[in-house]
C-alpha cells in the first residue's frame, strides 16, 4: 500500500481535470454504498418484522421443557432471555404471543 507521502505526490501530478474525474468517481461510489446500506437496513428490518409476525401467537410458561435432538432439557424463561439482541431473546420476549406444542 502506498504511504501518505506517495499518495500526496501522485495527487500533485494529476491535473485539475483528472482530479475532478476522480472526485466524481469517488462521489459515485459513495452514493452506491449509501444505497446499498439503506437497502440492507430495509431488508434486515423486514426480516425482523417477519420473525415477529411468525411468533405473534406463541406463549411460553416460566419453566420451559426443551426437546433437543431427543434429549429433554428444562430451563427458565429468564435464561432464554438473558442475552438481549439474540434470537432466543426475541423468540421468548413478551412482545410475542407464543404457545408451546402439546408434547
Amino acid at each position: 500500500m502506498s504511504s501518505p507521502r506517495e499518495l500526496e505526490e501522485a495527487f500533485d501530478l494529476l491535473n485539475a481535470e483528472d482530479f475532478e474525474a476522480a472526485r466524481k468517481c469517488v462521489e459515485g461510489l459513495h452514493d452506491v454504498l449509501k444505497r446499498m446500506k439503506a437497502n440492507t437496513v430495509h431488508k434486515e428490518s423486514k426480516a425482523s418484522d417477519d420473525v415477529a409476525k411468525k411468533f405473534e401467537h406463541v406463549h411460553f410458561s416460566k419453566i420451559l421443557k426443551l426437546n433437543v435432538g431427543g434429549y429433554l432439557f428444562s430451563t427458565s424463561l429468564s435464561t432464554m432471555k438473558k442475552d438481549p439482541g439474540s434470537m432466543l431473546h426475541a423468540m421468548f420476549s413478551e412482545r410475542f404471543n407464543t404457545k408451546p406444542d402439546d408434547d
